[in-house]
């Protein structure tokens, strides 16, 4: 019989769960009321949870002279002769997301899709299509994908200002490119996060790794209440702490986004840091809530509605008990042009500064247009390779992969052997194949690679990606 562990009781909760087995025998102890049930969350909402794989072609390498200039004390001839190049290999990157509405708009994190040539985003069922970026936020760290799809599940939104530390929350994602990866933890607390414009951040225990970036946050009812964005970290890895934006907050980005492509903020032209307890005093305040400006704007409406470097904003209109959040949150959410009162805390006294909200725009970088040069899936062949094949009759070397042909892995520098079963000896082989099918018609071509040969299938309808 293995150990028997006693089962302990306080105030109606399980301390130490016990399991006392005999030999074939079973557990004695069932899982008690009250504990969390996380199957029935993830069975509800696993749907509208995203997988995203990324592709980015780096520019050619010169070979001994990448990023650097050549030394001008080489010989005229030496500099004027032509350089080998060579290709980088694709930057492939995983994260996750989620679905949003129906017509395949898909939320995810900013970082991942920024600068992006190209976007897969696989759904639950199998299904994977091509996405573009409807637009990104980098100050929120939100992007909004769109896929050509319809009747698509959609994510449940919940509400995070219901969220009380300590209680129960759970991730599904893709670490590492493993889908539908389920994660659970505690709301470990609330913050602000420096360089965010006062955005409130969700930290959890939840383990989030390379690939989570974007995945939703869920409570126990199934309902999405944050999307995972970051991890402190060390080491490069999970180490105990993330942060997940709220949803709220999430969501009317997404709007901004879809509605416009980017998202306009006010601001006051001022730079302001929190007001901590000792600044507070040393300001003569006892209330220490609020934010201190550091600096101001030259010539700006800041300027001359007399805001002062070292006065203390500690609300608006008839508050003065705003924390440093809620300030910065209000005055992003004021449309330009709004007169914003101020109450400012200067020389012991309490004053009211009218000030004209301006505009922020995010000036985040678009995505790299989609390369689709070559051939109907995205190829350049060519008869007469740099080096001679291995083996004879080994078919066409490919000069350039794009659009579907990247994404499905295919590299400068693979051969073609086959297309379908016919054998590939010179290009005119291959354009012939290639002619004698449908435009929308699968395509199987067997390519050989430092040795080795494998089918990767490339075509399909419109806007599905093809794949090995």
């Amino acid at each position: 019989m293995l150990k028997a562990v006693r089962m302990l009781w306080r105030e109606g909760t399980v301390l130490c769960l016990t399991a006392v087995l005999g030999s074939g025998g079973a557990a004695l102890a069932a899982l008690p009321a009250g504990t969390p049930d996380f199957a029935g969350a993830v069975s509800r909402e696993e749907s509208v949870v995203v997988s995203i794989a990324t592709v980015t072609l780096d520019r050619p390498r010169i070979l001994g002279l990448d990023d650097e200039e050549p030394s001008r004390s080489l010989p005229e001839e030496v500099l004027q002769a032509p350089i080998a190049t060579y290709a980088r290999p694709p930057r492939r990157g995983l994260a996750s997301g989620f679905i949003i509405s129906g017509d395949g708009a898909i939320l995810t994190s900013a970082h991942a899709v920024s600068g992006i040539q190209d976007i897969t985003v696989r759904l639950a069922d199998g299904r994977e299509f091509v996405a573009r970026v409807v637009g990104l936020d980098t100050q929120s760290d939100i992007a909004v994908l769109r896929i050509e799809a319809e009747g698509l599940p959609t994510a449940l939104i919940g509400d995070p200002r219901s969220l009380a530390v300590g209680d129960w929350v759970s991730a599904i994602g893709a670490p590492f490119g493993l889908e539908a990866s389920v994660t659970a933890g505690i709301v470990s607390a609330k913050r602000l996060l420096p360089g965010t414009g006062g955005l409130l951040f969700l930290q959890t225990d939840v383990a989030l790794n390379p690939g989570s970036s974007g995945s939703p946050l869920f409570n126990l009812r199934g309902e999405v209440v944050g999307i995972n964005s970051m991890l402190y970290t060390t080491s490069g890895g999970y180490m105990g702490v993330s942060f997940a934006l709220s949803i709220d907050t999430a969501m009317r980005i997404a709007s901004s986004l879809i509605a416009e492509g980017r998202v306009t903020r006010g601001r006051l032209a001022l730079w302001v840091q929190e007001l901590t307890p000792g600044l507070a005093q040393a300001f003569g305040r006892s209330q220490p809530n609020g934010a201190i400006v550091i600096r101001i704007q030259r010539g700006s409406v800041a300027e001359a509605a007399g805001m002062r470097v070292g006065d203390l904003i500690v609300g608006l209109g008839d508050r003065a008990d705003m924390n440093y959040s809620d300030i910065q949150q209000k005055v992003a959410d004021s449309p330009p042009g709004t007169k914003l009162p101020l109450l400012v805390w200067r020389g012991g006294a309490l004053h009211r500064v009218i000030v004209d909200v301006t505009a922020s725009v995010d000036a985040s970088s678009q995505p790299l247009p989609a390369l689709e040069k070559g051939d109907r899936l995205g190829l350049v062949l060519d008869d007469t390779p740099r080096s001679p094949p291995l083996v004879s009759d080994a078919g066409v070397e490919i000069k350039e992969a794009h659009g579907m042909a990247l994404r499905a892995g295919i590299s400068p520098g693979d051969r073609i052997l086959n297309v379908n079963a016919l054998p590939i000896r010179q290009v005119a082989d291959y354009q012939s194949a290639l002619g004698g099918l449908a435009p929308d018609a699968y395509v199987a071509l067997l390519v050989l690679r430092d040795g080795r040969v494998r089918y990767f299938a490339l075509g399909g309808p419109r806007g599905a990606r093809s794949s090995p």
